[in-house]
C-alpha cells in the first residue's frame, strides 16, 4: 500500500513538472515569434483617426534608410526621442504579443523618468498593462482575435486594485509599485492572475 501511495506521488510530481516545462516553452515560443512579427495593418478607424489628427509614426521612421526596422525599433527610437504616446501607441498595435506590453511599461517608466509628476492616468496606464501582460501569459489558449477582443473590454484598472494587488504581477518592478502603493494605498489581498480573472475580469467581460 505504502509503495503504491509512493509512486502516484511520484507520477504527480512528474505530471506537474512535464506541465511547467510545457507552458514555459509556450511562452518562449511566444516571444520568439513576436521578435520578428511585422506590423499589423491598420483599420479603417485608425486610418480615418490619423487622418483628422495625424502623428507621423509611420512617414517618420520609413526612410530611406530606416527600411528593415522592426517594430521594437520603431518604438526605441519614438521613446528615445520623446514621443512616448506615439511610442505606447505603436506597442498597442502589437497586442496581444508579449514583448508589446513589455515594451509599453518600459515606455511609461521612461515618461515617468523625464517626467516625474505622476498623473492617475499613467498609474492606470501602467497597472493594467502589468495585468493584460500578466494575463495574456497565462492563457495561451486564447485565439489573437479573441483576446483582443477580451483585452478592449478591461477599464477602469484601479478598481482592481484592492483584490489583485501587486506582488503577483511580475511586468511590475519594485519601483512600480512604490509609485501604486503610495498613491493608491496598499491593497487588501494579493491574488494570482488565474484566480483573480476567474472571478472579477470575467464577470465585468459577460456583463
Amino acid at each position: 500500500m505504502q509503495l503504491f501511495v509512493v509512486l502516484l506521488i511520484f507520477t504527480l510530481l512528474i505530471s506537474a513538472v512535464i506541465g511547467y516545462l510545457h507552458r514555459n516553452q509556450l511562452n518562449k515560443s511566444k516571444e520568439a515569434a513576436d521578435l520578428n512579427s511585422p506590423l499589423p495593418p491598420l483599420s479603417d478607424d485608425q486610418v480615418k483617426a490619423g487622418t483628422r489628427q495625424p502623428i507621423g509614426v509611420v512617414p517618420a521612421l520609413h526612410t530611406q534608410e530606416d527600411k528593415g526596422l522592426t517594430w521594437q525599433d520603431e518604438v526605441r527610437q519614438l521613446r528615445d526621442s520623446g514621443q512616448f504616446m506615439e511610442a505606447i501607441s505603436l506597442c498597442k498595435r502589437q497586442y496581444p504579443k508579449i514583448l508589446a506590453f513589455r515594451q509599453t511599461l518600459i515606455t511609461i517608466r521612461a515618461q515617468l523618468k523625464e517626467d516625474p509628476s505622476i498623473t492617475e492616468e499613467v498609474l492606470e496606464s501602467l497597472y493594467k498593462t502589468a495585468i493584460l501582460g500578466n494575463w495574456v501569459k497565462s492563457d495561451t489558449s486564447n485565439p489573437d482575435t479573441e483576446m483582443r477582443h477580451k483585452l478592449e473590454t478591461l477599464q477602469n484598472s484601479r478598481r482592481y486594485w484592492e483584490t489583485l494587488g501587486y506582488k503577483q504581477l511580475e511586468y511590475l518592478t519594485k519601483t512600480d509599485c512604490k509609485f501604486l502603493v503610495e498613491h493608491w494605498g496598499e491593497p487588501e489581498a494579493h491574488n494570482s492572475i488565474n484566480i483573480f480573472l476567474d472571478s472579477s475580469i470575467q464577470t465585468n467581460i459577460r456583463q
